[in-house]
């Protein structure tokens, strides 16, 4: 957890890849992919099976949750009311104890912000590369682990069989499945889950869970069903170049930084340590987007940057792929779900 938490935090390049080369060298041990490590590096923060602790004054203790909102909060156990605050010592209370729990709620606030950004961040890019957890995977890390729960009954999600998907269903607040007509679902045990995309739905599925979440006063930890979609033009599936992209000047640390929130990778640094490339994995296929060029680690004084192309290779065997001359795959033939998202991604980071 401390040698992930470095590979998130820690700007220095050559810092966060030796954390992540170290990530990668465990999860190999393991027997496990990056991703599934990571699943197993979700903490519960130290909250029950039921979501609640208890933090101790002495004489007077107090309940502390999660709440719907992905907030710590305490819970007055006699109203069921929550405030986001623990209460002053009064005379009575320990006061060693008080400001061990103070301080205790304090940092569980922040444990629980810094928890949420990541896993956050992390959902969103297993819907964009459409990762699929098998059906006992899942469980132990959405249902199991009392902060994932809350997430899991956020989105929407779905079985998938040859990357197609099958069914759609939600998770529910009281641990049960439930369809897009309310009707309830058992999850096959067999079966492979991932993050629905818009794409997929028909628009009365669509706007069926919508509505389900809006009646139930759900709000979506980020765009899931409102997410932009992307498609290529008639005229533009049979090119192997994208040549809509935004034509401003923009940032050359900003944009960078945006596209790696998105997962996105800088390409190697040529002569004078100027990269020239980002690229975004989606298993068997690679986005690569071309642009003017910018230090790869000095930031001070450096030109704005302009887009020049886009296109998509499969990787082939090669690790280094990035080195190599590949050859560009039609747009018509690229997945529905990677060329929208690779579109979106830029879109995003550009601002538009």
């Amino acid at each position: 957890m401390a040698i992930d938490k470095i590979k998130r935090t820690v700007k220095n390049r050559q810092v966060k890849g030796a954390a992540e080369e170290a990530l990668q060298l465990a999860a190999e041990n393991l027997g496990l992919t990056s991703e599934q490590l990571e699943d197993r590096l979700v903490t519960t923060l130290g909250f029950d099976k039921n979501g609640t602790m208890q933090l101790s004054y002495g004489e007077r203790s107090f309940l502390i949750k999660v709440n719907g909102d992905l907030q710590v909060v305490v819970v007055n156990e006699e109203t069921g009311k929550s405030v986001k605050s623990l209460p002053s010592p009064a005379q009575k209370d320990d006061a060693e104890l008080a400001a061990q729990s103070k301080a205790r709620f304090t940092q569980l606030k922040k444990d629980l912000k810094t928890m949420v950004n990541i896993q956050a961040q992390r959902l969103e890019e297993s819907l964009s590369k459409q990762r699929l957890w098998s059906a006992d995977e899942w469980t132990a890390l959405f249902v199991q682990n009392v902060i994932m729960q809350k997430f899991a009954v956020g989105l929407i999600w779905g079985t998938y069989e040859d990357g197609q998907l099958v069914t759609t269903f939600r998770y529910m607040e009281d641990g049960t499945f439930n369809t897009v007509d309310e009707d309830e679902y058992e999850l096959p045990s067999g079966s492979l889950v991932g993050l629905i995309h818009p794409l997929e739905l028909d628009q009365s599925t669509l706007e069926g869970w919508k509505t389900q979440l809006e009646d139930y006063e759900i709000k979506q930890p980020f765009e899931q069903l409102n997410r932009q979609i992307h498609v290529p033009e008639d005229e533009d599936k049979n090119k192997v170049e994208y040549d809509r992209l935004p034509e401003s000047d923009f940032s050359p640390t900003a944009f960078p930084k945006a596209l790696e929130k998105y997962g996105w990778i800088k390409g190697p640094a040529q002569d004078g340590g100027w990269y020239h490339e980002f690229y975004k994995e989606y298993g068997n296929l690679v986005a690569e987007l071309r642009f003017s060029g910018t230090s790869i680690s000095y930031y001070e004084g450096l030109e704005d940057i302009t887009l020049e192309s886009l296109h998509f290779f499969k990787p082939g065997s090669q690790k280094h792929y990035y080195y190599s001359d590949h050859k560009s795959i039609a747009l018509g033939e690229i997945a529905g779900r990677v060329f929208s998202e690779t579109i979106y991604d830029i879109l995003r980071a550009s601002g538009r």
